[in-house]
């Protein structure tokens, strides 16, 4: 390996696996002691298993294929059940093991999977991208009843533009573990890598918070463990380039390191009367950073008016950085400082409603955006 002088080796073994024919398997998945397959390019209806603890058996005792009316979108095992995505409806495959019952029952006819590459497992639940949003299956407390969920409404307007192009798009998704981040990304096949998009949920405890990506073109996707416990994720682009996903501070495209431009803005707030005219005072900013951060805010009254003379941008600085024991700099960190400092910036301007955009574009560390406290003073109504 590099830095030791020497060269280490290992051997692996392939072997193909005939499931149905000559044709390709599009989707694969293991369950219940049986390799699962799907997407055969002349029986786009069917999933096939294998024989029990041998998947490349899948003409032997113990193997077979059911065959359902829709055409299947993706699989994915789901505690004692195999979930059969299709495009109008979703099924699931129980009995795995018992030939005299195994089969299929639905779960639903009217809500159908848009792409099998977006399913993941997520906090005990299945994620997918549905035509009206991500949705989750999950078990409910009845014994072998299944509940549906939407969890996207937030973002609607960005998973009609998604959905409406969606076969035009290459798409991956993986799970986040240790940001509880359920992660989407696609682009067309030869659309160039800072056209790129994807969208990021983050898990409260709640709901899901969410975000928009450009520039990271994710053809192939991949978040495991390693051997040493820690969780590592990797991505590949159409230039055949695999990338660290999770890690630095810039983007690395097309032979050179980019900025990374991130923003975060309000909606428009009327502090609950839209009437009265409010003069700002100061805003409190509360930040998560991981490092130096520079980031820019902005305020622009009365939904963007062009007739008013809206404030200039303010750059904030001087946020200051804890000292964390066996990680602090002396003359660089602020004994006694908070994970989460709040920064007050004195700003100018009024108007019946305000909104607050923080942006950065720069290869600092990352931070977040944890809320705002305004000041404001009353000036009339009208």
């Amino acid at each position: 390996m590099e830095g030791t002088g020497e060269l280490s080796t290992r051997t692996f073994f392939a072997d193909e696996i005939t499931v149905d024919g000559t044709n390709g398997v599009k989707y694969i998945s293991i369950h219940d002691h049986h390799l699962i397959a799907s997407g055969v390019a002349d029986n786009l209806n069917a999933v096939y298993y294998s024989s029990y603890n041998s998947p490349t058996d899948f003409s032997g005792s113990g193997a077979g294929s059911v065959v359902i009316s829709d055409q299947i979108q993706g699989i994915k095992g789901f505690r004692e059940n195999l979930i059969v995505f299709a495009k109008n409806s979703i099924h699931k495959l129980i009995n795995i093991n018992d030939t005299q019952n195994i089969r299929i029952d639905p779960i639903t006819e009217n809500v159908g999977c848009l792409s099998g590459y977006s399913i993941q497992e997520f906090g005990g639940d299945l994620v997918f991208l549905a035509p009206d949003g991500i949705r989750t299956v999950a078990a409910t407390a009845r014994i072998g009843d299944t509940e549906l969920s939407s969890i996207s409404r937030q973002i609607q307007s960005i998973i009609r533009d998604l959905n409406s192009g969606i076969t035009d798009y290459v798409i991956d998704s993986c799970v986040i573990r240790e940001k509880s981040q359920y992660r989407l990304f696609y682009s067309g096949p030869n659309a160039t890598i800072a056209n790129a998009l994807g969208i990021i949920g983050t898990f409260t405890g709640e709901n899901f918070e969410w975000s928009e990506t450009q520039g990271i073109q994710a053809f192939g996707l991949s978040s495991t463990i390693d051997y040493n416990g820690l969780e590592k994720v990797y991505h590949g682009d159409k230039d055949g380039y695999i990338y660290n996903h999770n890690k630095g501070t810039s983007f690395y495209s097309e032979g050179s390191s980019q900025n990374i431009t991130a923003i975060y803005e309000t909606a428009d707030l009327d502090f609950g009367d839209i009437g009265t005219r409010k003069t700002l005072k100061y805003v409190r900013t509360s930040f998560s950073p991981e490092g130096e951060i520079t980031p820019t805010l902005r305020i622009r009254y009365d939904y963007k008016s062009t007739d008013l003379l809206q404030p200039p941008d303010i750059n904030i600085t001087g946020i200051p950085l804890p000292a964390i024991f066996g990680e602090a700099v002396f003359g660089t960190a602020t004994f006694g400082g908070t994970n989460d400092p709040m920064v007050r910036t004195i700003v100018q301007g009024s108007g019946n409603t305000v909104s607050l955009r923080i942006r950065t574009d720069d290869k600092n560390f990352p931070y977040a955006v944890n809320g705002f406290y305004l000041d404001y003073m009353p000036s009339g109504r009208r």
